[in-house]
């Protein structure tokens, strides 16, 4: 048996909302991105939205960027 697509049971704007109140628990909104595909997004649009990179760990960051590529669009603004 195949995989089935899940049809949201609640519209995507319940959805946001609740991604919208997590926006401060970087560790809360990690556990939301795994939750289902629909979560994805918004919880990654927080996740990455501001980024502060140290010189210890920029070669690091460079890397995470280079290997997850999907990641790229959503940091808007990065602090070295």
């Amino acid at each position: 048996i195949g995989a089935r697509r899940m049809i949201p049971v609640f519209p995507l704007d319940i959805y946001h909302c609740i991604i919208d109140h997590l926006s401060d628990d970087k560790s809360t909104l990690s556990s939301c991105a795994l939750v289902c595909h629909v979560w994805l997004h918004p919880a990654r649009t927080y996740l990455f939205d501001t980024i502060r990179v140290m010189a210890t760990t920029f070669t690091r960051f460079v890397v995470f960027l280079d290997t997850h590529t999907d990641v790229r669009p959503y940091v808007k603004t990065l602090h070295l």
